[in-house]
């Protein structure tokens, strides 16, 4: 939540399975006063960087930019067990 009361939850995400490779990423922002506003795409749009105790993350398809510092650990999960992307 910013100082002005806005808060966002923001999705990344991508499905991989062989040469596949399907990419979604969303946000839900709610500012004070007004229904939550939802945008969504499947255009590539980068992971997101987290270093130095930080969260960055852009994509352009929806307009959205954040910089956040977590406050808890982030979720990854592999859903079928096998081949990772590292494996080729």
């Amino acid at each position: 939540m910013d100082p002005a009361g806005r808060s966002a939850i923001v999705y990344w995400s991508a499905l991989e399975w062989g040469p596949l490779r399907v990419a979604w990423h969303a946000a839900t922002v709610h500012e004070p006063g007004a229904g939550p506003r939802h945008v969504s795409s499947l255009a590539e749009a980068p992971e997101p960087d987290v270093r130095d105790g930080a969260i960055r993350w852009r994509s352009k398809a929806i307009a959205c930019e954040v910089l956040a510092t977590p406050t808890l650990p982030a979720i990854e999960a592999e859903l079928l067990p096998g081949r990772t992307r590292g494996d080729g």
